[in-house]
């Protein structure tokens, strides 16, 4: 299929659209029955097919039954994850990573216009998302020299009173006695983080709600950490990284605003770039 002519491709693909039900099936069912080399053959033959055929493959799927999508979706979850990784990649071929401008915006361009991603506010909500999944849990690491927090006597209450907050998000936490915390293990995202100043305000939150942690103020508690842990805007981060960010929120397409409310994208149109050049 790699090595045939665009021509014949697309008059496969539209055999393929004109194919009844039951033949579709059946050969859905022979593509789950195939050896993984073929699969990640027919993956890679994909990736270099043409916009115009990917595009036409696109418009085949969304016009599929929901019998034979739901079949696809079932083969796609029993695809290895190093295949399912490069079909994610493929997943929105019309994105083409440009760059960053500012070490803030990372940008994209697509079809007839520009996509800017604000990478901080994208790996905020990214951040936030996995706290609320507890994915932070089995994901720290010991600290070689604990850090120990002296505080308030109001301080030492409320944070020795709601241990549990600090074990979701990924700390874990003791009492150390006479009015002091020890830090001995923080997520792995908090590497290079000042985490004394990120516990200090995780207890101010529970204080001002006098330790009644309703679900609110645990909401709260968890997108002001997310905000404290992600990359800021001006810093330097390597392709691989934003290239990362930008993987996530293809899979994640209802990822839109940050915890606050901000925007993480805006687009702007080809044509109204034009317009500012009188074009």
């Amino acid at each position: 299929f790699e090595n045939t002519s665009p021509e014949i491709k697309k008059q496969e693909i539209k055999n393929f659209e004109n194919t009844s039900p039951e033949i579709k099936k059946q050969e859905i069912k022979n593509f789950e029955n195939t050896s993984p080399e073929i699969k990640k053959q027919e993956i890679k033959n994909f990736e270099n097919t043409s916009p115009e055929i990917k595009k036409q493959e696109i418009k085949n799927f969304e016009n599929t039954s929901p019998e034979i999508k739901k079949q696809e979706i079932k083969n796609f979850e029993n695809i290895s994850p190093e295949i399912k990784k490069q079909e994610i990649i493929n997943i929105k071929p019309e994105n083409k990573f440009i760059g960053e401008v500012f070490n803030s915006y990372i940008v994209l361009e697509r079809d007839s216009e520009i996509i800017l991603i604000d990478k901080h506010a994208a790996h905020e909500r990214i951040i936030y998302e996995k706290i609320k999944d507890g994915r932070f849990k089995n994901h720290r690491q010991i600290l070689l020299t604990p850090e120990i927090l002296e505080t308030s006597l109001l301080e030492y209450q409320a944070a020795i009173d709601n241990i549990d907050i600090f074990e979701n998000i990924g700390f874990l936490v003791e009492d150390f006695g006479q009015k002091t915390i020890i830090i001995r293990e923080v997520p792995l995202i908090l590497s290079d983080k000042n985490i004394s100043d990120i516990i200090n305000e995780i207890i101010i939150n529970i204080m001002n709600n006098k330790n009644n942690i309703v679900p609110s103020v645990l909401d709260k508690i968890y997108y002001t950490f997310a905000c404290k842990a992600a990359i800021k805007a001006g810093d330097k981060n390597d392709e691989i990284e934003l290239k990362e960010l930008v993987n996530i929120l293809e899979k994640n397409s209802d990822l839109k605003n940050c915890p606050h409310g901000r925007p993480i994208f805006i687009s702007i149109k080809k044509k109204d770039i034009e317009k500012q050049f009188l074009r």
